[in-house]
């Protein structure tokens, strides 16, 4: 069974003029290059599935001279001449209102003098200020999508956002699959309770894979048992309804450029021996106490129908991947 996600990012930037205080001065704010796409590097690709789920792959955007076509191998600017990783106005997060995608939207900012008097025609968004670790590259460009530059007064400041998509699958995916003989039909369904949205969606850029560092950022399963409950559970997001038995994960090694990630939940002799079988099991990294309602990778559930029957002479596995690709529409 697969998870399939689809990455796309774009940026706008806006500047104003700033007084002798470096106050903002009202009436200057004006977007002097609208929304345009950017390129998602390979590295970035990579990143998603190899980097610590501390990492913020958007900490930093880094701009510069160079007039060079991204590519997918880009690393770095051509030619760079300045780094932020100053907030500035702009930077949101939640779910678009076809409820296709999240997306994450950091704004940064460049302060006066610092990058003035050069012609601007580069951008790329880094976890650093430096190195050969590019997330994304792309050249400026003007409203038609054409390259440009653009140039600063000393006096004119620059926020530059970036937002970051993450496409989702359909809400339901069913899968037939044969488990101990029976042909069984697998739903896999995502979360929709709004803190559980919220706090993914406050994490994309950050990889994706799970991690299993301790119980706080576990990637747990937890497998409900009455029908009543896995129905309402599945469709509010899986908020404390049912009876839960956390499972052992291992979580494959990354393998670079696979943009995958191969896991398996096993639930041992003594857990979710529920008298009516397993109805379904929750997936997702976790924290602020409760495992499943604030997940980095995203809340997902995974029913089956019929149950599973698992006893305590029986250990139950659930094997999945997480996969990922530059969406394309």
């Amino acid at each position: 069974m697969n998870i399939n996600f689809g990455y796309g990012g774009r940026y706008q930037f806006e500047k104003f003029r700033v007084d002798a205080e470096g106050n903002e001065i009202a009436g200057t704010r004006q977007v002097v290059l609208p929304w345009f796409d950017n390129l998602i590097t390979d590295v970035g690709m990579n990143l998603l599935g190899s980097a610590p789920s501390s990492q913020n792959n958007l900490a930093y955007c880094r701009i510069g001279t160079g007039n060079t076509a991204p590519k997918d191998s880009d690393q770095a600017l051509v030619m760079q001449v300045g780094a932020t990783k100053t907030d500035g106005v702009g930077g949101a997060y939640g779910l678009s209102m076809d409820g296709t995608y999240i997306y994450r939207r950091v704004s940064k900012r460049f302060a006066a003098g610092t990058i003035s008097g050069l012609n601007l025609a580069e951008v790329a968004m880094s976890f650093s200020n430096t190195g050969n670790n590019a997330f994304s590259r792309s050249l400026l460009k003007d409203i038609s999508g054409n390259p440009t530059t653009i140039t600063l007064l000393s006096d004119e400041v620059l926020d530059v956002v970036y937002e970051l998509r993450m496409y989702l699958p359909p809400q339901d995916i069913e899968v037939a699959a044969v488990i101990d003989g029976v042909d069984t039909t697998v739903t896999i369904r995502r979360a929709t309770l709004q803190r559980q949205v919220d706090f993914w969606a406050a994490r994309v850029g950050f990889s994706i894979h799970p991690d299993s560092a301790g119980n706080e950022q576990g990637y747990p399963g937890y497998s409900e048992r009455d029908a009543t409950e896995n129905a309402i559970a599945a469709a509010t997001g899986w908020n404390n309804a049912g009876t839960g038995n956390k499972a052992a994960i291992q979580v494959a090694a990354y393998v670079p450029g696979s943009y995958t990630r191969a896991v398996t939940l096993t639930f041992g002799l003594t857990q979710a021996n529920f008298p009516t079988g397993i109805g379904f099991v929750t997936i997702g990294t976790g924290s602020l106490n409760d495992s499943r309602s604030v997940c980095a990778f995203g809340p997902w559930g995974l029913i089956f129908n019929p149950k599973l029957n698992k006893t305590n002479a029986r250990i139950a596995t659930v094997s999945f991947a997480v996969t990922w690709a530059r969406y394309s529409p």
